[in-house]
């Protein structure tokens, strides 16, 4: 029973993109958490301590707008493969939360996965967050945000070559 309850807490939101940038390309946006905030719907700042090196085991300020609130989160790098992914996660309020976007070649470009994860849900937390999710469609805003700036960039060097 436990273990049906247990599964029951979870919750996964998952998204992808293909993107017609290699995944060198995709990687150099996603590793420079400074810009985050470009792309992403909810990320208006982030920065990196304790010297700024984006590393496992490092940790992320963010600052999030949800709804209409500003709050700042901090988060631990959990996996970092370059040109590959990165991960984060954090425990709140009982809650542990992980984040991993991914990068996988797709002929001359890039899928571009994002996947979250909350373990620890109540039972009433959990449909919530899930409706939330699929109402503001955030996983997969986010991935539309690096499309966009990778394509931006790509027409503008375009466009500088002609």
């Amino acid at each position: 029973m436990r273990d049906r309850t247990h599964a029951a807490s979870i919750l996964r939101v998952a998204s992808r993109v293909h993107v017609e940038q290699p995944p060198p390309a995709v990687w150099t946006l996603l590793a420079d958490v400074r810009r985050w905030s470009e792309w992403s719907p909810i990320c208006t700042g982030c920065s990196v301590a304790p010297d700024g090196t984006l590393a496992a085991g490092a940790v992320l300020t963010m600052r999030l707008r949800v709804l209409f609130f500003s709050i700042r989160a901090r988060v631990t790098v959990s996996s970092l493969l370059p040109c590959r992914e990165i991960g984060w996660q954090a425990t709140y309020l009982g809650v542990r939360a992980w984040h991993r976007y991914s990068v996988r070649p797709r002929g001359r470009g890039s899928t571009v996965y994002n996947e979250e994860r909350f373990e620890g849900l109540g039972l009433l937390a959990r449909p919530l967050l899930r409706r939330w999710f699929r109402a503001t469609d955030l996983s997969h805003k986010s991935l539309m945000g690096i499309k966009r700036v990778l394509e931006n960039a790509a027409a503008s060097a375009e466009h500088a070559r002609s």
